[in-house]
């Protein structure tokens, strides 16, 4: 199981990300990243191995703001790839967005296959992305009816076996 952090409201969002990635290095050894939020912009570092060698002091100058969501990977899916790390990040209509996510999709190839049958390109071989795209897509003015939408999408599909 991976591990997963989100902070919210903290002038020190990114310090307490990596103390706590820090404290679950235990659950993913793979990979490590944090994405911030500062003014409406994100930023992001993520690479392959432990918490301690991806950031280092520099990193909280890039990391400001006060929110962060942080990622440890232990990959039960996709690719062992830079790729792979997480938070996903992509620009869309509504802005940016980062996400992190800790399990397996069981209907990711269904929905991976709908999704590039309608043009979608993906960068990497997690599920993760699935989510990405799915939100996306979404024709509605806010993030919370796309999100909605994603995981409505993956549950249907998920219980019908059809999309």
């Amino acid at each position: 199981m991976c591990a997963i952090v989100g902070v919210f409201g903290d002038s020190e969002a990114s310090r307490i990300a990596y103390y706590s990635l820090f404290a679950m290095q235990h659950r993913g050894h793979e990979a490590s990243g944090i994405s911030s939020s500062c003014n409406g912009k994100l930023a992001t570092i993520k690479d392959r191995g432990l918490v301690t060698e991806v950031f280092n002091e520099e990193s909280f100058s890039v990391l400001q703001g006060r929110m962060a969501v942080g990622h440890n990977r232990y990959s039960t899916a996709g690719d062992d790839s830079i790729l792979d790390a997480q938070p996903v990040f992509a620009n869309y209509k509504l802005g940016e967005i980062s996400i992190v996510h800790n399990g397996n999709l069981i209907n990711k190839n269904e929905v991976r296959n709908t999704l590039i049958e309608e043009g979608a390109i993906f960068q990497s071989s997690m599920d993760t992305e699935n989510i990405i795209h799915l939100i996306a897509r979404s024709k509605k003015t806010s993030l919370k009816s796309p999100l909605m939408r994603a995981f409505l999408f993956i549950h249907l599909a998920t219980h019908s076996n059809a999309l």
